[in-house]
């Protein structure tokens, strides 16, 4: 959806988002004083707020609080061996992250809000979302530095992403082969 569609899916419409954290408000229920987020995030054409409601959210941060937890007992007990081997946890909601969120539209009282089910970082959340990469190329002086870029690229990281190169040909289809390699992001 682009822009205030999503106002129009039929409640439970399940979404992916694709987007940067511009801002975040945490929250605390009035139920049962547990935490949860009202997230603040754009595309290139629109901006939304998305809710991150507290079980979605002790999911998204549990890992993150253990890994700080560790990393502040190694500071406070100079563990140089733990510290030289671990970068500080960054908080995984922080202003400026880019993520993938998946959720559902949720319609109340004529009213559609996005909720999350999950919030991940999107560079880890492509190798499990992207199967096949079809490059189409067009036949000039560029594409054999872009053909090498790609093959050092093959070689160099192994994944699960499948690789194809397509030419255009003139009946306006397209001519695709396999690339030997698979891309890992």
């Amino acid at each position: 959806f682009s822009g205030s569609a999503y106002q129009t899916l039929p409640d439970k419409e399940p979404f992916r988002l694709c987007c940067v954290i511009s801002a975040v408000e945490k929250k605390i229920t009035k139920k049962d004083n547990r935490p949860w987020a009202a997230l603040h995030v754009g595309t290139r054409d629109s901006t939304y707020q998305v809710n991150l409601y507290p079980e979605s959210f002790a999911k998204r941060m549990e890992g993150f609080s253990q890994r700080r937890e560790a990393w502040k007992k190694a500071v406070d007990t100079g563990d140089k061996e733990y510290l030289e081997s671990h970068v500080e946890p960054v908080d995984p909601l922080s202003p400026g992250n880019l993520v993938m969120i998946e959720g559902v539209v949720s319609k109340r009282d004529g009213a559609a809000n996005l909720v999350a089910d999950s919030v991940q970082d999107l560079e880890r959340s492509l190798e499990s979302t992207i199967d096949e990469v079809l490059w189409v190329l067009k036949p000039e002086e560029a594409t054999k530095g872009f053909l090498d870029q790609l093959s050092e690229v093959l070689h160099r990281s192994y994944g699960a992403t499948r690789v194809q190169v397509g030419f255009p040909v003139e009946d306006g289809s397209v001519a695709v082969a396999q690339v030997c390699g698979s891309l890992s992001w």
